[in-house]
């Protein structure tokens, strides 16, 4: 305190700082993914900092790829070890950060691994020395590994529980499907009943059946009549012994050619047994 009663130079910068980390941690607890947290403590440290420039990397196949860019150029650099902060040009492996006017590398962590690389150039105070500065910058990183440790956790769980409810709607697709085929003996009401299915669950604007010739009169049956045309691919669809994407062909496959022209996204071959 001075003697008026106000705080001193530095602990008026301190309280500052905790002030900033505070509304840090509110606002990083409200998003759900680790980019929006990211380009929030971005903003919030150079603001704080008086910062012009600063980037975000992840680790990505062992390179850092830019996420989060403000003032500098976006490029990629293999990965370096990094075990807390440090200053650019005295880390090996950060050189060409440091070429583009980098001075600090904050690395966030979790379970021993890198898990975003904050960025940052000189302040406009050159307080980057400050005893007071290097304390907000390791809560700064304590509360955004926690953060985005927690929203990769939480869109984890969602996704999980989607996958679950996806297997579950399908399980009672597939039950219903077999039981409303429970006691349909002949072919016509198969195809009739799986046409109708399939527009049902695949959800798929246009697709087309294409039987062997020995199964009747009509070879091909279509849901919609701009499906007639897949009758074309009659004798290379029945040849088929399994599912296939076309996506999954070869580009100069002939078949992929053929499925490409005819907007075919998948075959499936399929045996009736009927009556």
């Amino acid at each position: 305190m001075t003697e008026a009663g106000s705080l001193s130079p530095v602990s008026a910068r301190s309280a500052l700082h905790l002030a900033s980390l505070l509304d840090l941690s509110t606002r990083a607890a409200e998003y759900d993914s680790a980019e929006p947290i990211l380009n929030a403590a971005l903003l919030s440290v150079m603001g704080r900092l008086k910062i012009l420039r600063a980037c975000v990397f992840r680790p990505v196949h062992n390179q850092f790829e830019p996420v989060l860019s403000k003032g500098l150029k976006a490029i990629s650099v293999p990965t370096f070890e990094l075990s807390g902060p440090a200053f650019a040009h005295e880390t090996p492996g950060a050189e060409p950060l440091a070429k583009l006017g980098v001075h600090w590398l904050i690395p966030l962590h979790h379970q021993g691994r890198v898990t975003a690389l904050i960025c940052l150039g000189k302040t406009m105070d050159g307080v980057e020395d400050h005893p007071d500065v290097r304390t907000y910058i390791d809560l700064m990183r304590s509360i955004l590994a926690i953060a985005m440790h927690n929203a990769e956790t939480v869109l984890s769980l969602r996704q999980t529980t989607l996958e679950v409810e996806r297997g579950a709607q399908l399980v009672r697709s597939l039950y219903e499907f077999s039981r409303e085929f429970t006691g349909v003996m002949d072919k016509k009401s198969i195809i009739r009943l799986l046409s109708l299915r399939l527009m049902g669950q695949l959800m798929t604007s246009s697709f087309a059946l294409l039987l062997q010739p020995d199964f009747g009169d009509e070879s091909v049956i279509v849901n919609r009549k701009e499906a007639e045309r897949l009758g074309e691919l009659l004798p290379d669809v029945l040849a088929l012994t399994e599912p296939v994407r076309t996506i999954d062909l070869l580009e100069t496959d002939p078949l992929r050619l053929s499925f490409e022209r005819f907007n075919v996204g998948m075959a499936q071959c399929a045996r009736i047994h009927a009556c």
